[in-house]
């Protein structure tokens, strides 16, 4: 769509509201050689949020200094957290933050029994109710999510090589291993979250 612009260029501001941006990267330059004004953002949230508040949005730097500031203007009066990114390094934020997460509900979903236990501990419930929300979200928006990332395979990769160390520390029988590993995961995760 990008491309057939260039020749009429649009009037005003384009701002691109992709999930991945990797593929818009080159038409957004070609737009702005051709004088158009492109703003690029992502809303880390969905359809059904109605109040912004906590709400993420990340607002990518293309270059053009007013675009950008146009775009922000808009959310100024919410109570929506502006983060704001080089446009290169957004799909490869976006792999940890949904190929990863995303990869991981579905996963777990997958390895849940057919049948359900008749009880559920706190961090049970919590994994299962994210994978359920996952699960039920549109397999094709989720889908070009981890296909059209090029850092999607590197972060289900990642995955893949954490589980296998979980394995082996607990198929060695290996406490000192696993605690190892739930050391180095306190490193990684927010020090406010309860126990469960």
């Amino acid at each position: 769509m990008y491309a057939s612009w260039i020749a009429r260029p649009p009037k005003g501001l384009v701002v691109d509201i992709a999930s991945i941006k990797t593929p818009l990267i080159e038409p957004i330059r070609a737009l702005q050689k051709a004088g158009v004004r492109v703003a690029s953002i992502h809303p880390m949230f969905g359809p059904s949020i109605v109040l912004l508040r906590d709400a993420d949005v990340v607002i990518c730097d293309t270059g053009d200094a007013d675009a950008t500031e146009a775009v922000e203007k808009l959310f100024k009066p919410t109570t929506a957290n502006i983060v704001r990114l080089p446009l290169m390094d957004h799909d490869r934020v976006m792999a940890d933050l949904l190929s990863l997460a995303h990869a991981t509900a579905i996963a777990f979903s997958l390895a849940l029994p057919q049948s359900e236990h008749p009880v559920r501990s706190t961090t049970f419930l919590a994994l299962e109710t994210l994978a359920a929300a996952v699960v039920r979200e549109s397999p094709d928006v989720y889908y070009e999510i981890q296909a059209r990332n090029p850092f999607s395979g590197a972060a289900v990769e990642r995955l893949r090589a954490a589980i296998d160390r979980v394995a082996a520390a607990i198929a060695s029988k290996d406490s000192a291993a696993f605690a190892q590993l739930m050391d180095e995961g306190q490193t990684r995760t927010p020090r406010n979250q309860r126990n469960t």
